[in-house]
């Protein structure tokens, strides 16, 4: 069993396409599935099942990836150790993280820390808190940016930040026009609840909106960072 059969595999398992490994692995797809039929035929062993969907792999295939996974893994962390012995700083870090970051928070902080140690890549995912929990607790990730992730004993929390967010009313519900009489006691009344409960730091709304002047603030909810 080759070591680059082995890395062809793994580069299908994680990306599930021949094609997406080869991009990745910078040859052609045809030599990719090669070594993935001769670890088939080595194996005596189906590790792909292949559909119109893409590839799926089967009870053999998953068993295989996991040890795979974990030696590339042990093999990434082993050349970072060797870099470091020499001075140098490079590597992969692989973050699961919410949707909600990608788009402003991380690209600066990325960039930010690439322009310092320009030999270290990153690997996005994104991902809900619940996966990227699995995530870390498989060794499928680095490090997660997520929201309110419960406390568990394999992960640890290593830093946090508070984020705002607000309670935004359309106008038209709010000129009474609405389904729901949004304009009445009831919508005043719950964004006052709002504003006691979560110890609010702000509500938007309307110009118009009857109890837009009685409106002053929502909620900070803490957001956390975790790390395997």
């Amino acid at each position: 069993m080759r070591f680059l059969t082995l890395r062809y595999f793994n580069e299908v398992a994680r990306l599930g396409s021949i094609r997406k490994a080869a991009d990745r692995l910078h040859v052609a797809p045809s030599a990719v599935s090669r070594q993935i039929a001769q670890l088939e035929h080595e194996l005596e062993a189906t590790l792909f099942e292949r559909s119109r969907s893409g590839l799926q792999l089967t009870a053999a295939g998953e068993l295989l990836a996991r040890h795979t996974h974990c030696i590339f893994r042990d093999l990434q962390r082993a050349r970072t150790a060797i870099d470091d012995l020499r001075g140098l700083r490079r590597g992969e870090i692989i973050l699961s993280v919410i949707e909600g970051v990608v788009s402003e928070f991380l690209p600066g902080v990325i960039a930010r820390f690439h322009e310092r140690y320009p030999g270290i890549s990153f690997r996005v995912m994104t991902a809900s808190t619940d996966r990227t929990i699995e995530a870390l607790i498989a060794d499928e990730a680095d490090i997660g940016i997520v929201f309110n992730a419960p406390p568990r004993a394999e992960i640890q929390a290593v830093g946090g930040s508070s984020e705002a967010i607000y309670c935004l009313v359309g106008p038209v519900a709010n000129r009474g026009g609405g389904r729901r009489n949004s304009g009445g006691p009831l919508f005043s009344g719950f964004v006052n609840f709002l504003k006691s409960e979560a110890e609010c730091k702000e509500i938007i709304l309307p110009a118009d909106c009857p109890v837009a002047g009685k409106a002053e603030a929502f909620a900070e909810p803490q957001q956390r960072l975790k790390t395997g």
